[in-house]
């Protein structure tokens, strides 16, 4: 079982977009693939799954209630919402990880399941800190233990921020993809990183030998500033930077947000085809 781990510390770099769209794409090429959502935001969660409304059953719930305030229903209000309705999620996973086989949800996609996330992974990383009696960091490879001969891939949606769950990560081994977008601090986000998984390589013996490629990303070749900022990422690490690069173009990914797709679903348009080059590149590679 391959794993690939979209991380950068910079934000707005499409991390979720890139993982959804490999997840989508890996499956259409016949791959049995699981998309890890270790965002606290879910939104490949939401792409990938429907989470139940109920807001209509709540309210006819509390109809005899009056509209005033009332501890009664601040106390109703935290025990619905402070866990989502979404059943077994990531955040359990973390506390049992022989709960993923419960935990994992198919999708409306051929071959393509995902390990929902929601709100409460964020407080995960405070719960696995507190926790001194057991090992922290390997939750996540103890878990995916359980399903390793389900899947052919498994791919991590990855939040910027520094944590445990991002350690959990690592210690699966997989391949780290770096996307770099074009922004003024694009350069510095590739240092942060990077610097990030080696202090992690140093901590924690297990994660020794990450590998790790560079996917350029939200580029528009008619603007010098990103050309040179190209050559000059090239010329610093070589061969671990892609040779797919991804071009800019919005109006795709917004058609496929709204619609619950993904950009390879866009017929027709430039992004769909760098995807498409990307897939065949990092098929090669793992």
């Amino acid at each position: 079982m391959k794993k690939i781990m979209v991380y950068s510390i910079k934000g707005g770099t499409g991390k979720t977009t890139q993982a959804k769209t490999l997840s989508k794409g890996f499956a259409m090429r016949g791959k049995r693939v699981l998309e890890i959502d270790l965002d606290p935001q879910g939104n490949s969660t939401k792409s990938f799954t429907q989470v139940p409304n109920d807001i209509k059953r709540l309210t006819e719930a509390i109809s005899e209630l009056n509209s005033a305030y009332s501890k009664e229903k601040e106390l109703l209000f935290i025990k619905q919402y402070s866990k989502q309705q979404t059943g077994v999620c990531l955040s359990d996973v973390f506390d049992d990880p022989k709960k993923i086989i419960e935990a994992i949800r198919s999708t409306r996609f051929n071959h393509l399941d995902v390990l929902p996330s929601n709100l409460e992974l964020s407080q995960t990383d405070t719960k696995l800190r507190l926790e001194t009696m057991k090992r922290q960091e390997n939750r996540l490879r103890k878990a995916l233990n359980h399903v390793r001969d389900c899947y052919d891939l498994v791919v991590m949606d990855c939040s910027p921020a520094k944590s445990l769950l991002t350690v959990n990560a690592l210690m699966t081994e997989p391949l780290v993809l770096i996307p770099v977008d074009f922004s003024d601090d694009s350069l510095q986000g590739i240092a942060l990183t990077l610097q990030e998984i080696n202090a992690l390589r140093e901590e924690y013996d297990e994660i020794a030998d990450i590998d790790y490629r560079i996917l350029l990303t939200m580029k528009n070749s008619r603007m010098r500033s990103h050309q040179n900022t190209e050559s000059l990422v090239r010329a610093f690490f070589g061969e671990k930077v892609l040779n797919t690069t991804i071009r800019f173009q919005e109006s795709p990914i917004n058609e496929a947000n709204e619609k619950g797709l993904t950009v390879l679903d866009i017929k027709k348009s430039n992004i769909a085809e760098d995807y498409e080059m990307l897939l065949s590149e990092l098929e090669e590679i793992l």
